[in-house]
């Protein structure tokens, strides 16, 4: 397992530093601040030679400087690169290091990065997977692409610049600073473990005579220009502060003296706070380190002065008694540069306290040019805050306009009209024409122009409305209209109290209270700092606790949880979770498997016994059953499919995957239950139809389920337990069909013999559980947590906890992302945001080739083929056929795992074209003598219908191994958000193609003898075979959440490259973590 950052384990003598023995002689104070770990002693001390491009670079100064040294054109295969010495520990919890730009060369194209010891040497961090970077030259951050975001001020144009790189394992970000300032964090989260087992910080050059040297921090005679100690020190609060809003903590509730007393001290907080800190608790005293709680709510409250003073009196007060101001039980001792850390963030608590004062004051115009000259993201980022800004203004405006006419400081305007036409126009929705808008600036880093000085304040406030209305038109800005309605509406009368109620509540002088709260939310999110308080919280917690405490009477000390810190690299720690626990079956894993896969088998029954039915059911009917009619009766359950197929991932999104199987099973028993009544065809067609509904449904929703259910090194097998159950179901058809052959309406007891199977199904359902991704989704996380201990039983508390975290991070965003993106939105993104196309592309392009290969012809019509070859037995014959199928998809199910996706579609794939061209040249000869038609009462040649045979079964034994299995994992393909969409699409692309294909495949044989219809197969399994060569990544053993990563570069090769590289990480670390645990190795199908 992974260590948490600011060792969040417990304290012992043997973990300090100062028995450690690194071998750097010096640990920088910024990590003795944050890790107690031994691991420090592998720290980076130098540039790699063996990890460097040397042919282009020289290294010198004890590996400390790096120079380029050509020749180069400038042009990108030109770029070298060269990585650290050894890995950044994560335990460090915050790493950082400086790069000192000694000359610039003739193009300054110097990029700063990170990424793991596998990617290419020769290019820049940033354009290879599992590497980022940010590059001088044009100021633009690369994540593992060729196309960047501009992030920051280019660096590399001028020599003596030192940039800045940091780890932040706390929040999962690196960060940027340029001489000694920070700039900001990067765009790209930190790469998890299993990308990235080792993060290497490097550095890359690309012109003539550029040259760098790495500054670690690994001496006092050469300190960093990033004071990352305070940085640190912040760093901690935040921590805390967010335990203590995210937490509950022990407290003793007195009844009898009516006072509340913190109990104990969690040890993972005395650990951060230093072991300075000794608590003890008596009395009613609130055991905390108040002296620094509310030296840290003066400054998160911009009250500099203030913080400055009571820092002051607190050393004072500590050296006479060593006892901190408001508390009487803390022994802590504070020497003078105890609260530096504090004194540094002055300056910034002096602008926050300007912006304030500011809006406070009603100056607006004076906030904006503050906000936007020291916190320009925050109005980027924050329209709506831009917004209400603007408004605000605006009624500032019309407040001083209005104190002007009443104090008799303005008399009279010089163009009354102009000013009444002004008003009757901030009325109306749209800007008349004959009036220009007053444009504001864009971006909104620049300064909107102030209103001329001779205007009379009626005017500026005119036009700040005429301002705020061009740049919000109706259009694009619907949202804003009424607001702006609202406040128009103040000018619209003689006098301003005259106007509506709703629009005088924007005098308020509280009003601008509201508004800096806003703002000073904003700022404390664009500098990363937490939104309240830790007093505030403490304060807020403790009296959440106290209400808790009073409503659970005795039962609060039976209930109370202790605090406990919580880790930023849990995502990584599911590694741990997915070793031999999850490669352990439990009964209830088979149990829910079998259960849902019953819905395969169900399709199974249906397509082989339509088969045989068909050949049974010639004069079933008054009508005769013409090859159109036996089309229709055929594609009647795929455009069922089809229909609901579409509808099916919704559906399960909105009423859950086991609800959706039950409607299935609803849909399986009625349509099974018409046909065997039918006296028609059509009766036939719609009892068809009806079951053609269920199978969509279950085709959907079973996969999906059984990968939400599966553990992650598993579930391509468990999924595959679906298809293996469809193959059975077929054999059970072909036996059912041979059985009732020579019975009087046997095909009524074949039709009718899917609806027990399906009851059977409804039955089970009712032990099975939900989908831990959806109960999530619900709210439900004690279902969820319920639902997972019985899919890892062995796993310990720690892990499970890992795995539920990891859960509920995806389920947020993705709950985040619905409530963001309204559903209509989502489909659309399916088809224009490139991520999620790529995916929809690979999803519903592998389901089609399944389809177009022409296997289910087979399925639906080798009864009849095989009587029409000359079989006097087809129907048995028709067993050979599902038993192959059968046997290959009980070999995917054991080896699909282990030898990969990609792999087992690039063996199959082309053995599909293959075969099926035999198949085509057989039928040549087959049929040479009856011109490539199948004649009733001909004698066709053994040997040729022999060879036929083999043929088919050679087909489908390649398709059953990979290509009648690999295209049903698309659950794994899809975020929660867009999976039950997702998997829609794909399987209605599935059953599009099948109805294309059951529709014409006794029309094509007619049209181009049989011969041309299996070559024209042929032809699109080539097709398909390449589209698996170039755009089908091997998504084998990475969780669900990890193959979102895979597909977030430009291109399908992209997705190729990074899954590879992932698994090989991957493998890696489960390797090593055997190893450390003394375990057999993993497998390595890549080797």
């Amino acid at each position: 397992m992974t260590t948490a950052p600011f060792d969040q384990l417990p304290v012992k003598e043997s973990d300090s530093l100062d028995n450690i023995n690194p071998v750097n002689s010096y640990i920088p104070p910024y990590l003795a601040l944050s890790s107690t770990h031994d691991q420090l002693s592998l720290l980076p001390s130098q540039f790699d030679t063996k990890n460097c491009r040397t042919i282009k670079l020289d290294l010198s100064d004890n590996n400390l400087v790096v120079t380029y040294a050509g020749p180069s054109d400038g042009n990108e295969k030109d770029a070298a690169t060269v990585r650290v010495n050894e890995p950044i520990p994560r335990c460090s919890g915050i790493y950082y290091l400086e790069f000192e730009i000694l000359n610039r060369g003739t193009k300054g194209y110097i990029s700063i990065g990170y990424g793991n010891k596998h990617f290419k040497l020769t290019r820049l961090p940033g354009w290879e997977p599992c590497s980022w970077g940010y590059h001088g030259d044009d100021g633009c951050f690369f994540a593992q692409a060729a196309d960047g975001l501009k992030f920051g001020p280019e660096y590399s144009t001028t020599s003596g610049n030192v940039i800045g790189m940091g780890f932040d394992f706390t929040q999962n970000k690196s960060f940027y600073t340029l001489n000694g300032s920070f700039i900001a964090y990067s765009p790209e989260p930190l790469p998890s473990l299993q990308l990235c087992p080792e993060i290497y910080p490097c550095i890359g050059l690309r012109s003539d005579n550029e040259s760098v040297k790495v500054n670690f921090g690994l001496s006092e005679q050469n300190p960093f220009k990033f004071d990352i100690e305070a940085y640190v020190k912040r760093r901690k609060w935040d921590v805390i502060a967010q335990e203590i809003e995210n937490r509950r903590v022990d407290w003793r509730v007195d009844n009898e003296q009516r006072s509340v007393e913190f109990l104990e001290t969690p040890l993972e907080m005395r650990k951060v706070l230093g072991d300075r800190y000794t608590y003890s608790a008596t009395g009613d005293d609130l055991s905390m380190p108040m002296g620094e709680l509310v030296m840290e709510y003066l400054v998160h409250s911009s009250y500099a002065q203030t913080a400055r003073s009571f820092s002051e009196a607190l050393s004072k007060e500590n050296k006479t008694d060593k006892q901190p101001i408001g508390s009487k039980s803390v022994d802590m001792e504070v020497d003078d540069s105890h609260f530096s850390w504090l004194q540094s963030l002055d300056e910034a608590a002096s602008a926050c306290k300007g912006t304030r004062n500011a809006i406070l004051a009603g100056d607006i115009e004076l906030a904006l040019s503050e906000i936007r000259a020291r916190w320009s993201s925050v109005l980027i980022d924050n329209q709506q805050l831009t917004f209400e800004l603007l408004l605000r203004k605006f009624v500032e405006l019309v407040i001083k306009a209005h104190s002007s006419e009443v104090n008799g400081l303005y008399e009279g305007g010089e163009d009354t009209a102009k000013n009444e036409e002004d008003m009757e126009m901030l009325q109306s929705p749209v800007l008349p024409p004959q009036i220009p808008p007053l444009e504001l600036p864009h971006p909104d880093l620049m300064r909107a122009p102030s209103p001329a000085p001779h205007l009379n304040p009626l005017d500026k406030a005119l036009a700040a409305g005429r301002a705020l209305q061009a740049k919000y038109p109706p259009q694009a800005y619907p949202e804003y209209q009424e607001r702006m309605r609202v406040a128009f509406a103040l000018v619209a009368h003689d006098n301003i109290e005259n106007a509506p109620e709703e629009s005088l509540e924007l005098l308020d002088i509280n009003e601008r209270q509201r508004l800096w709260e806003a703002v000073e939310m904003a700022i404390n999110q664009s500098e990363g700092k937490p939104l309240q308080s830790a007093l505030e919280l403490v304060v807020r917690q403790a009296g959440a606790t106290v209400s808790q405490a009073a409503l659970m009477g005795d039962d609060f000390n039976e209930s109370r949880g202790s605090l406990a810190f919580g880790d930023s690299s849990t995502k990584d720690d599911e590694l741990a979770v997915n070793l031999e626990a999850e490669e352990k079956v439990t009964p209830f894993v088979v149990f829910l498997t079998l259960a849902a896969a019953v819905s395969g088998m169900l399709f199974g029954l249906d397509t082989g016994i339509i088969s045989g039915a068909l050949v049974e059911m010639d004069d079933a009917f008054d009508t005769e059953l013409t090859d159109t009619y036996k089309e229709l009766i055929t594609s009647a359950t795929t455009l069922g499919a089809l229909i609901s197929s579409l509808t099916a991932g919704i559906v399960a999104d909105i009423i859950g995957r086991r609800l959706a199987l039950a409607g299935a099973d609803v849909f399986f028993t009625v349509g099974a239950i018409v046909q065997a009544c039918a006296q028609g065809v059509w009766t036939m067609i719609a009892g068809r139809f009806i079951l053609g509904l269920g199978v969509g449904w279950a085709s959907c929703v079973a996969p999906l389920y059984i990968s939400e259910l599966s553990p992650t090194r598993l579930r391509g097998r468990l999924v595959t337990v679906n298809a293996v159950f469809l193959t059975f179901g077929q054999v059970i058809a072909y036996a059912i069909g041979a059985a009732f052959a020579n019975v009087d309406d046997g095909w009524r007891y074949m039709v009718g013999i899917c609806a027990v199977p399906s009851g059977l199904q409804f039955i089970a359902l009712h032990w099975l559980p939900e989908s831990p991704r959806f109960l999530l989704s619900r709210g439900k996380d004690d279902g969820a947590i319920k639902v997972l201990s019985r899919i890892y039983p062995y796993i310990n508390q720690e892990d499970m906890k890992a795995k539920l975290y990891v859960l509920k991070q995806g389920v947020k965003e993705s709950l985040e992302i619905s409530k963001r993106v309204p559903l209509y939105k989502r489909i659309g993104k399916m088809f224009t945001e490139p991520v999620i196309l790529k995916v929809t592309i690979i999803a519903a392009g592998l389901q089609a080739f399944q389809q177009l290969s022409g296997f289910n012809t087979l399925m639906y019509y080798s009864a009849t083929l095989f009587a029409q070859i000359g079989f006097d037995q087809p129907t048995a014959t028709g067993l050979i056929v599902s038993g192959t199928n059968f046997l290959g998809t009980l070999f995917a199910l054991k080896y699909i795992d282990v030898i990969g996706r990609r792999r087992i579609m690039l063996i199959s794939a082309p053995m599909l074209v293959v075969s099926l061209t035999f198949a085509s040249v057989c039928f040549h000869f087959l049929t040479i003598e009856t011109g490539g038609q199948f004649v009733d009462g001909h004698s066709y040649p053994k040997v040729w219908s022999a060879l036929v045979l083999v043929a088919i079964v050679l087909y489908v034994l390649f398709y059953a191994v990979g290509l009648g299995n690999v295209p049903w994992q698309q659950g794994e393909l899809f975020t929660l958000e867009y999976r039950g969409i997702g998997t829609s699409l794909a399987t209605a692309s599935n059953w599009s193609c099948n109805l294309l294909i059951s529709l014409t495949y006794l029309s094509l044989i007619n049209k181009i003898t049989a011969s041309g219809a299996f070559g024209f197969y042929a032809g699109l399994c080539f097709l398909g075979t390449l589209f698996v060569i170039f755009c089908y990544p091997d998504l084998t053993k990475l969780s669900l959440e990890e193959v979102q990563d895979v597909f977030s570069g430009n291109s399908f090769k992209d997705a190729r490259r990074r899954a590879e590289v992932m698994r090989k990480s991957k493998s890696e670390v489960l390797y090593r973590l055997h190893e450390k645990e003394g375990g057999l190795t993993p497998d390595h199908p890549d080797e």
